[in-house]
């Protein structure tokens, strides 16, 4: 177990400078007023890192380990934040309107997908980005629809 926690450190150290320059980057006014998330920047700088230079396979693991359960688990703590008063406000018909909105999106991409020759798990990336919140939908996707090839520059990983 030790072992394993030795092996996830220099990947886990790698993946928190990155969202803290991300962070830093994000509150520049230039990068502010493009308004930028800092998952944004942080995906855009993982991509410049990674086809710049190559990733040392000491950090594979704990980068591996901070895309599937670290960025995971934010995502859930994103989702905390829409608060239940937030959901009431909108009433049954504003719930149900976006469920169908986003369900249609999703399916939407995934039809037109099919039309244009797009592996159905792209779609099924395209439809979650566009129809609940961009970047961050992707990212938790992937994993869970096995796709985390069809993405290979948006997130650092092997």
């Amino acid at each position: 177990m030790m072992e394993k926690i030795k092996r996830l450190i220099p990947g886990l150290i790698f993946t928190a400078i990155l969202a803290w320059i991300s962070i830093l980057f994000q509150n520049i006014n230039f990068i502010k007023s493009l308004q930028f998330s800092s998952l944004i920047i942080a995906i855009l700088l993982g991509m410049l890192i990674k086809n710049l230079f190559p990733i040392p396979n000491i950090f594979h693991e704990g980068i591996r380990f901070s895309l599937k359960r670290i960025l995971r688990l934010a995502i859930i703590l994103l989702g905390f934040k829409l608060s239940f008063a937030e959901i009431t406000q909108i009433g049954g018909k504003g719930l149900l309107l976006v469920i169908i909105v986003t369900t249609s999106t999703i399916l939407f991409s995934m039809w037109l997908g099919k039309r244009v020759g797009l592996d159905k798990e792209l779609s099924v990336l395209i439809g979650a980005g566009t129809g609940i919140c961009g970047a961050s939908a992707v990212a938790a996707v992937a994993p869970l629809i096995d796709a985390e090839e069809k993405i290979p520059h948006l997130l650092l990983q092997q």
